[in-house]
């Protein structure tokens, strides 16, 4: 399996998306592994808690699009908790991107028309609250953000 991301979450764990999403502790033993329904594509935490977003793989999710969890890694379940997207799901389309700076949370979603930045407050690590949608200006069919980052001023971008 190609990992596409790896975090360290808390210092207590190593967690590593790639279409399945695996959990290690810090000494390399697999904890978890979940596969199936969700096909993982980016990550990123706070505290215990672990975001995901990628895009659904069942077609009984109404296609193949975006989706969002978390995983609370301090349960003992430690089962993956969809959050439902304020945005309409459209077939193709992922969230490719989670950004974190102290209570702010912006997942990315950013290829294929509309483009959206989906603004999170959390405060409450294990229940993010939707702030804002924002909708990005369409500047061509195959442009897509591969890696973003933020701070108290600005957020940035690479695009490919």
């Amino acid at each position: 399996m190609l990992f596409r991301s790896t975090i360290v979450v808390n210092n207590e764990f190593v967690c590593s998306v790639g279409g399945d999403i695996s959990v290690y502790d810090m000494k390399g033993e697999k904890i978890k592994s979940i596969s199936g329904e969700f096909d993982a594509a980016s990550l990123n935490s706070k505290g215990r808690i672990v975001y995901l977003g990628g895009k659904s793989s069942r077609y009984s999710d109404g296609g193949s699009g975006e989706i969002f969890a978390a995983l609370d890694l301090g349960s003992t379940e430690m089962k993956l908790k969809k959050i439902k997207l304020p945005i309409d799901i459209r077939f193709g389309k992922s969230v490719d991107d989670i950004l974190i700076l102290g209570n702010k949370m912006v997942l990315v979603d950013d290829i294929v028309f509309p483009k959206f930045l989906l603004e999170y407050d959390i405060s409450n690590p294990e229940n993010p609250v939707h702030v804002k949608t924002k909708e990005l200006e369409n500047n061509g069919t195959y442009e897509h953000i591969i890696k973003g980052d933020m701070n108290h001023d600005w957020m940035r971008s690479e695009e490919h």
